[in-house]
């Protein structure tokens, strides 16, 4: 079973497990983490804003993606490139 990290504001929110690509999209079964009140956040401002960034993979390399909708058992994301410098590293202003 593959499990992955998912990051927001380079905080973990949870795990994506068993992801697969179709075209440019990533998904797979959802675990939440435990942080209830960033989780709330995340997705009240997917509901506002639609397209949040996240980072799927680990501190310090993984893909970058857009999530449009609050996910429920599974997660999915439009994938919009890579990191391999570290969590730390990304500058928001260089997304997309």
């Amino acid at each position: 079973m593959d499990k992955e990290k998912v990051f927001w504001k380079k905080q973990f929110i949870g795990y994506l497990l068993n992801g697969q690509i179709d075209n440019f999209f990533y998904f797979g079964k959802w675990i939440p983490g435990e942080n209830t009140a960033l989780l709330a956040e995340f997705y009240r401002k997917i509901e506002e804003e639609e397209n949040e960034y996240i980072f799927v993979g680990d501190e310090k390399k993984g893909m970058i993606g857009t999530i449009a909708e609050v996910p429920d058992d599974i997660i999915d994301f439009k994938i919009i490139r890579w990191y391999h410098d570290g969590l730390d590293n990304i500058d928001y202003k260089d997304l997309p």
